[in-house]
């Protein structure tokens, strides 16, 4: 062990990492409270947050893209959820990713070695326009980019 901190190669290795295996994650919970209850007293009932049914993106005809549901009614920010079948879905999700500003990719049908390069490559986009991506569940992530107005 040394007594002197170990220096950082490149701005890479200070910024927080992003956890890409296998493990489950817990589900979402929104807490509720009364207005009338105290806030010192512990909450009355969790809330799971609910589940939005997922449909499948067609890629023939952009008109007939449908966004699944709207992230809030002040914004024009649309979430659009994917199912990735191969990594060949790669440049598809990117192009959908620069269209829409934000995505919800589900790899449950990809064996791990194409799990891990699909997002490689759109961590690489990530990467170049300026996104975020975090996990939402076991094998579905977020990703979001900033969309020039």
């Amino acid at each position: 062990m040394s007594i002197f901190k170990k220096k950082q190669r490149s701005i890479y290795e200070s910024q927080p990492r992003i956890d890409f295996n296998d493990s489950l994650t817990a589900p979402i919970v929104h807490s509720y409270q009364p207005l009338d209850q105290p806030l010192d007293q512990p909450l009355t009932k969790p809330v799971l947050a609910p589940e939005t049914p997922f449909q499948k993106v067609n890629f023939e005809r952009e008109s007939e893209l449908q966004p699944s549901s709207e992230v809030s009614s002040n914004t024009s920010v649309l979430t659009t959820s994917f199912i990735a079948d191969s990594y060949n879905d790669a440049p598809k999700m990117a192009d959908l990713l620069l269209i829409k500003g934000q995505l919800i990719v589900h790899l449950e049908k990809l064996p791990k070695g194409e799990r891990v390069r699909l997002l490689d490559f759109i961590s690489g986009v990530m990467y170049a326009f300026n996104g975020d991506v975090q996990k939402i569940e076991h094998r579905t992530y977020q990703f979001t980019i900033q969309k020039d107005a």
